[in-house]
């Protein structure tokens, strides 16, 4: 079950502290595939956006 650790307790902000770890890895790695190989994936419009999609979509300037 995925419950919502207790921020007031050591336990639980241990959990909060390996949870947000866990998801800044995943973000830097979603980010390094998005800044590379950028012609490797389909385009169009049937295709659904994925995380790199949607990475390089809030990155772009233009």
């Amino acid at each position: 079950m995925n419950s919502t650790p207790d921020p007031t307790t050591p336990e639980g902000r241990s959990e909060i502290a390996r949870r947000l770890e866990s998801l800044r890895a995943e973000a830097k790695e979603i980010r390094r595939k998005a800044l590379e190989n950028l012609e490797d994936e389909p385009s169009g419009a049937l295709t659904n956006p994925s995380e790199i999609d949607l990475y390089r979509d809030r990155t772009n300037e233009d």
